[in-house]
């Protein structure tokens, strides 16, 4: 698979797993670019604070990051992980994907069941047919969930590196027709700022970090 990247909080102690640096061939990032795009979001924080502290890991030199531990209680991973895909369902026999809710197995509206029930959609590969079902598979585990904030009006989705302080990307607004091209121009852009530290050098200070913030539009 290659190189592989997990985006951390290390305010809030959420990881996700982003799945492998291919920017070219996923469009942008593996685990999809809505729920990435998402993840910044849960983090914005008011310009000029000290708020959330996003760091983008690689597992090329992430040294036992805290949240492999399984005895570590503050690391939670979030729903919209890479790793969490948990609702596909491949039928090999008829070469079609089914989606199942990933609590309790319920069929779920897609191409293949277009008469079964409307998702609850958290990620491309986690679905859940309830907020009773996503609260359920959430206490399974050490999970973290926060729905996406409202985005303010007349605003973009914009990403500043802490070391490099003239370095800024934007997915520009989530619901905007170059959402997709823009989410290719971040995935780009963040493989010039991934923290080439081990992860607790990471947590003390060094490398890049990152802001997420509601921008102006341009």
């Amino acid at each position: 698979m290659g190189v592989e990247w997990t985006l951390a909080c290390t305010t809030c102690r959420h990881h996700a797993w982003l799945g492998s640096q291919k920017p070219w061939k996923w469009d942008g990032f593996q685990a999809g670019n809505r729920a990435v795009a998402e993840l910044f979001a849960v983090h914005t924080v008011a310009r000029l604070t000290d708020a959330c502290r996003l760091v983008v890991v690689s597992d090329l030199t992430a040294i036992d990051p805290p949240w492999n531990d399984d005895l570590d209680v503050e690391w939670h991973e979030d729903l919209r992980s890479r790793g969490l895909w948990r609702s596909i369902e491949y039928q090999a026999l008829s070469i079609q994907t089914r989606m199942l809710c990933a609590a309790c197995g319920t069929r779920l509206r897609s191409e293949v069941d277009v008469a079964a029930r409307e998702p609850l959609v958290v990620s491309p590969g986690l679905w859940f047919c309830t907020s009773e079902c996503l609260d359920s598979f959430r206490s399974r585990g050490k999970y973290a969930w926060q729905a996406t904030p409202p985005m303010p009006p007349d605003a973009q989705l914009r990403i500043d590196c802490r070391k490099h302080y003239d370095a800024s990307t934007s997915f520009g607004g989530l619901d905007a027709p170059d959402f997709e091209n823009r989410s290719l121009q971040v995935a780009e852009w963040l493989q010039e700022h991934v923290c080439l530290t081990a992860v607790g050098a990471a947590l003390g200070g060094g490398g890049c970090s990152l802001d997420a913030w509601w921008a102006p539009l341009d």
